[in-house]
């Protein structure tokens, strides 16, 4: 771990339990698939809705990014992977290329370095 930051074994136990259960109620309402581009198509329909909800009120698109969330740990929960440890990687990574002094992610409007 980095300085800074420390497991912390509720978070990360909270977070894979949201993930499994969340992939139980998928499940519970007949949609589950075994063709993972079954997921992605809704994950990509989620992140549409948020598009959508932007331009909104503040609690619609907190509410439609909730669902894109949960979309990708039902997704991650599908395919066995540990959501916190993952997340923490990412975030970790990120922290990095900025002391690197690179980009972590760029707009329309900004050039990868």
């Amino acid at each position: 771990m980095r300085e800074g930051m420390q497991e912390n074994e509720e978070d990360k136990i909270n977070l894979n339990i949201l993930a499994r259960d969340a992939y139980s109620v998928c499940e519970q309402c007949g949609k589950d698939s075994d063709d993972m581009l079954d997921f992605l198509k809704y994950l990509a329909g989620e992140v549409v809705e948020a598009t959508e909800a932007y331009k909104g009120s503040k609690k619609k698109f907190a509410s439609e990014l909730a669902d894109v969330i949960m979309a990708c740990l039902i997704i991650m929960h599908k395919c066995g992977m540990d959501a916190w440890l993952t997340l923490i990687g990412c975030h970790i990574k990120n922290m990095e290329k900025i002391q690197d002094g690179k980009q972590v992610w760029t707009t329309n409007t900004q050039k990868k370095k």
